[in-house]
């Protein structure tokens, strides 16, 4: 998955909260990593640089053009968690090689780190994801996986003191996805979303909500309105009067979508005593209530398709990715144990993994997730073949025949493609590698006919800092995909992974 974040730790925090899904956890490993190396995934050990005549970026380089060799057995503690002993440093450099990336790649290091844990530290991996406090945690990964020579009372400690500022700054105030998750500033929203307008003339009573000028969100929560049958107008009416004790964002129907509460606003939807999930909050989250129209407490299927399509808008506004949905999009069964939605709640529901499913297909382009019911909001006509689009998005599908019910052979990232053959809103690349979907606004831009020209077509040059910037964000890709896109967009691979390497400094 491609890291997200602003900051170096902060993408280190939200990669490990996505498989460790404890913020105790996450932050007493934190902690210790940052002990070991600063969080600077090319660094060598201090005490090494002298005596190899190196520093992090020569040593870095070196080891990944072939000049130096003894990276394995040279005893020279590298990496975020300044991997020292000879066969673990070898399974480091066998699986960034492996991933065709640098030894000092960030997000290979937090693959190859995650691995470990999953097999080699099983019962280290297991605590932290049952951890009650960062200090447990920290003591944890320092006794049984970093293990170094002084484990004594005050490095514990000072160790537990570095992973609480992670958890603080992380977990307590904004949840799992960090402070990034998105600062929400919005309001009501206007929007025509799966040819529904947003009605917002029905506000909640201020009695049931907290009013903010501003909060950071990170998830969305999803629940079902719990009544024998009802609609989204009958939700908002009823909320408008005071001392409900309760509140959400959005309720929706077969045929309305009514926004009851703003976004900046923290509506009470997932309150409790006590929590099952380690960081979503009523603070930061959106809560979406799904009405109970199919009759006998139950949500029909038109219902959940319109929240797939709320719940996809959302997701956009906070920068939620389809590879993220099963960390950000969550059931008040997932926060709270609360059976709701009752229909999706329990652990392995197929009922929920296909809501899911539907908000990332969403996501990746199967259909608008914003002004879908506008024509402003997609591409309706085209001209005749071949012409040309250009992507707008880093991760646009390509599938093996134009349906999203086909196989995904890849991801376009961002450039101009021609297209040669059009079917029902998807497009035949040149290249031949596949379909992908036209009619989003949001990710494609149809430019005209084509002159024949290769496909894609490199888009305008940039200096190799900017790239390198835009590959710390993920917009191209990870591994060997995004080797293949720097090259064939006229970069050269070896100066902007240099240049990520220093930007990781």
């Amino acid at each position: 998955m491609a890291l997200t974040g602003n900051s170096i730790e902060e993408k280190i925090y939200n990669f490990l909260y996505s498989r460790i899904k404890n913020a105790f956890g996450v932050s007493g490993l934190m902690g210790n990593l940052y002990a070991e190396s600063g969080l600077v995934p090319t660094n060598l050990q201090n005490s090494f640089e002298k005596k190899l005549g190196y520093t992090d970026g020569t040593y870095t380089t070196s080891v990944d053009n072939g000049d130096y060799t003894n990276f394995v057995h040279d005893s020279a503690g590298y990496g975020l968690a300044q991997w020292t002993y000879w066969s673990r440093k070898e399974n480091l450099l066998l699986f960034v090689r492996s991933r065709n990336q640098s030894i000092g790649d960030l997000e290979s290091q937090l693959e190859f780190l995650y691995q470990e844990l999953s097999t080699g530290y099983k019962a280290v991996l297991t605590k932290l994801k049952a951890a009650k406090s960062v200090r447990e945690a920290s003591d944890i990964v320092l006794t049984q996986y970093e293990r170094p020579a002084d484990q004594s009372e005050s490095v514990k400690k000072k160790r537990a003191s570095y992973g609480q500022k992670y958890y603080d700054r992380y977990a307590k105030t904004t949840g799992g996805k960090s402070s990034m998750g998105k600062t929400i500033t919005t309001g009501f929203i206007s929007a025509t979303i799966n040819g529904i307008n947003v009605d917002s003339s029905i506000k909640c009573n201020a009695d049931n909500y907290n009013s903010n000028a501003s909060r950071n969100a990170a998830f969305v929560a999803m629940h079902y309105t719990g009544n024998s049958k009802d609609t989204a107008r009958a939700n908002a009416n009823y909320f408008a009067g005071a001392g409900r004790n309760a509140s959400a964002h959005f309720f929706v129907d077969d045929t309305e979508i009514r926004q009851s509460v703003a976004l900046k606003d923290t509506a009470w939807g997932v309150g409790a005593k006590s929590y099952k999930h380690a960081s979503c909050r009523n603070a930061n989250c959106v809560n979406i209530e799904m009405c109970c129209t199919a009759g006998n407490y139950r949500i029909s299927d038109k219902t959940k398709e319109n929240a797939t399509y709320l719940c996809a808008y959302i997701c956009n506004l906070l920068g939620i990715t389809a590879a993220e949905v099963d960390t950000y999009v969550l059931r008040h069964y997932d926060v709270t144990g609360k059976n709701c939605p009752a229909q999706m709640a329990g652990s392995g529901n197929a009922e929920w993994a296909a809501f899911k499913a539907r908000v990332k297909e969403i996501l990746n382009g199967g259909a608008s997730s914003g002004n879908s019911g506008s024509s402003s909001g997609t591409n309706g006509s085209f001209p005749a073949t071949p012409f040309q689009v250009k992507v707008l998005v880093s991760d646009l599908n390509i599938r093996s025949n134009p349906s999203m019910g086909n196989n995904v052979k890849g991801q376009t990232g961002k450039g101009v493609f021609t297209i040669t053959e059009v079917n029902d809103g998807w497009g035949k690349l040149k290249s031949g590698a596949g379909w992908i979907y036209l009619e989003n606004k949001e990710y494609v831009t149809v430019l005209g006919s084509s002159s024949g020209s290769s496909q894609p077509a490199a888009p305008a040059k940039k200096s190799v800092e900017e790239v390198a910037k835009e590959v710390l964000r993920g917009d191209w890709g990870n591994g060997a995909d995004r080797k293949k896109r720097l090259e064939a967009a006229g970069y050269n691979y070896a100066q902007v992974q240099a240049a990520v390497n220093r930007l990781c400094k």
